[in-house]
C-alpha cells in the first residue's frame, strides 16, 4: 500500500492494511477492515484520539466514524506515550455501506488530546 505521512509532531515507520496487497487498496463496503500504523512521536503524548475522513475528488472531506476513538483505550497503546520512542496504533472497522463505488484519498489522524497531529496518513482507496 501506497501512502504518505504528513504528520508535523511524528513520523509514521510502518504501515499495514489487511485485507490489501495492491499499492491501492480495494474493499467492498461491508467488509472488515485491520489497520496497523507503526509511528514515533515527537512530543510526549498523554492521550491520543482517532479521526477518519475520506475525500472523494473535490468535495469536502467526510468523516468516518469510529465505534472507538480513543487510541489509548481500544488500540493496544498505552498512555502517556513517551517522545521518541516506537510504539503501533492497531485497530478494526468495518467499510461504512454509504462509501460505494468510489475512489477516495482516506486521512487518518492520530491526534494528541491537546490537540496537535502526532500522525496523519494519507492513502488512496477504492470501494468496489
Amino acid at each position: 500500500m501506497n501512502y504518505t505521512d504528513v504528520a508535523s509532531q511524528g513520523k509514521a515507520t510502518d504501515v499495514q492494511v489487511y485485507p490489501c496487497s495492491d499499492s491501492v487498496c480495494k474493499f467492498s463496503a461491508g467488509e472488515n477492515v485491520t489497520v496497523h500504523i507503526t509511528f514515533t512521536p515527537k512530543i510526549y503524548v498523554r492521550g491520543l484520539i482517532v479521526k477518519v475522513e475520506a475525500q472523494v475528488q473535490t468535495f469536502s472531506p467526510r468523516r468516518i466514524n469510529l465505534a472507538n476513538s480513543d487510541a489509548c483505550m481500544y488500540s493496544g497503546l498505552t498512555c502517556p506515550l513517551a517522545s521518541e520512542q516506537s510504539v503501533t496504533y492497531h485497530t478494526e472497522f468495518t467499510i461504512p455501506s454509504y462509501l460505494s463505488q468510489l475512489t477516495a484519498e482516506v486521512f487518518w489522524h492520530l491526534i494528541s488530546t491537546e490537540d496537535r497531529t502526532v500522525v496523519c496518513i494519507q492513502t488512496e482507496v477504492k470501494v468496489v
